[in-house]
């Protein structure tokens, strides 16, 4: 059976990010010196975001420079004794900023 923390805290990061919501994910599991590290660095945006505000930052920058055009969330996968994975599967998104009118499909997971 796994750690019921990590089963929780794995299932409220899958709800937040199907309802597309993240602000109550961070303001009740993130700790104020968390780190969210990503694949490859995106445009003037580091690969890792260390803190709770670089985070929501992170987040920003996301949201002004990406639509996204559908997509899914599958998992949580859980790995004991304190890690999940989520996977990501983003149908389609526009990158606004740099390259206006051109879609480019990419498929995105993030490990915690």
């Amino acid at each position: 059976m796994f750690n019921a923390t990590l089963k929780l805290i794995a299932d409220a990061v899958v709800d937040a990010n199907r309802s597309d919501d993240v602000e109550p994910l961070l303001n009740t599991y993130y700790a104020p010196d968390c780190v969210s590290v990503e694949a490859a660095e995106m445009g003037d945006m580091a690969r890792a975001a260390e803190g709770l505000d670089a985070i929501r930052a992170k987040h920003a920058w996301w949201n002004a420079n990406m639509e996204m055009h559908g997509g899914d969330v599958e998992g949580p996968y859980l790995f004991e004794p304190d890690r999940f994975a989520v996977h990501y599967g983003r149908h389609q998104q526009d990158q606004r900023r740099t390259q206006p009118g051109r879609r480019d499909r990419r498929l995105h997971r993030q490990r915690w």
